[in-house]
């Protein structure tokens, strides 16, 4: 039995990143890695003595991205149950939700209806009630994971 409930739960994990990479969270914090990387290179910038490990900085951006995500499927399994992300996940996956995230100046009157029935509904005005909440943790998350990306870097670099 034990198996079923680590198969469960992993389903849940791959389902929360799932509706993380629908809603544009996970792009968002690539986004931030590179950022993060450009920042750093206008303090440390990249030379012969450093190359080596300019490049390792570079490519531990899945290892990184995965560290955070680790606290993000804790965080939305925290606050939704299963088929509640599943249900979001669903949304954000219709022509509906991918004009929300990537271009909003298509929303036709039938898609703002859409929205709408979506955000009335008990699931969406739960996640309406947890907007602030949410958007708190993820930026503590945030926070400390860049924190740990330049206490990390930086050493790094500067041994370079």
């Amino acid at each position: 039995m034990p198996f079923a409930l680590t198969a469960q739960e992993s389903d849940f994990a791959d389902d929360v990143l799932d509706y993380l990479e629908f809603n544009g969270t996970l792009k968002h914090y690539e986004r931030d890695y590179d950022e993060f990387v450009t920042t750093l290179e206008d303090l440390v910038p990249r030379n012969e003595q450093n190359a080596i490990r300019w490049d390792q900085i570079v490519a531990n951006k899945p290892i990184a991205i995965n560290e955070l995500k680790i606290g993000l499927i804790a965080l939305f399994q925290d606050n939704f149950t299963h088929k509640e992300i599943l249900l979001m996940a669903a949304f954000y996956k219709s022509e509906t939700g991918r004009i929300l995230i990537n271009d909003q100046a298509n929303m036709t009157k039938i898609h703002t209806e859409i929205l709408s029935k979506f955000y009335n509904s008990e699931l969406g005005l739960k996640m309406m009630r947890k907007q602030e909440y949410l958007a708190q943790e993820m930026g503590r998350l945030s926070e400390e994971w860049t924190r740990d990306l330049y206490e990390t870097s930086l050493p790094l670099l500067s041994n370079g």
